[in-house]
């Protein structure tokens, strides 16, 4: 007979993933899977399975609860523009707490209750900041999508180790070093600061193009 347990159940078994897939300073985080949660829990894997359909389900249900801490976290009273900032940036730093759940979700749509409300926020900042409703669901996804891939780089750069990560950035810019500087004039150079650009730096500089973008859509909107 398979191992079971009375007190399994969706809560559980997220509150279990969440605490698999942590990354800390002394715990790196590991791949959620039903053999990974099944050991955790104390119950044969088919057990997990009785409650989520199969492991995309499981993520999804993983990466909602994450979306949660990060909505409570907002603030909510601050300006439109502030709270998708706010939101912008606590996606990439909390999603990278899991790299595992980030990395394989990769850009998906968020239909559960977080993930929806999330969205729900971002449109209603957007239409309060004056981008025009026709334009909204186009700035709505381009906001999002770039902060879910933002998102998810971040996971996947927090999966190497400074080792691994050292031994890329080495090898990249010996790479690039091989390049003809008659050829390449504008990579040759800015090599250096190309590949130590980071992930939180790539989101300021997409937020500051975005606001400009929208600002300029709301003030043409204006008669």
């Amino acid at each position: 007979m398979p191992r079971t347990s009375p007190r399994l159940s969706r809560t559980v078994i997220l509150d279990r993933a969440l605490e698999i897939a942590e990354k800390t300073d002394d715990q790196p985080g590991q791949a959620l899977t039903g053999r990974s949660l099944g050991d955790a829990l104390g119950v044969d894997r088919s057990a997990i399975w009785r409650h989520f359909e199969d492991k995309d389900d499981l993520l999804l249900a993983v990466a909602d609860r994450i979306i949660g801490v990060i909505l409570e976290s907002l603030p909510p009273s601050a300006s439109p523009q502030k709270r998708l900032e706010e939101m912008f940036r606590a996606f990439i730093r909390t999603f990278g707490r899991y790299p595992f759940v980030a990395s394989e979700l990769g850009p998906r749509n968020f239909t559960l209750v977080n993930g929806s409300t999330a969205w729900e926020r971002i449109v209603a900042a957007l239409l309060e900041m004056g981008v025009p409703s026709e334009d909204v669901v186009l700035h709505y996804r381009v906001f999002a999508d770039v902060m879910i891939a933002l998102s998810a780089s971040k996971a996947v750069e927090q999966q190497r180790s400074a080792e691994e990560r050292a031994r890329e950035f080495a090898m990249a810019r010996a790479a690039l070093y091989q390049l003809e500087p008659e050829d390449f004039p504008h990579t040759m150079s800015a090599i250096d600061l190309h590949l130590s650009m980071t992930d939180e730096k790539v989101a300021e500089g997409f937020l500051a193009i975005y606001w400009a973008g929208v600002r300029s859509l709301a003030s043409a909107r204006t008669p």
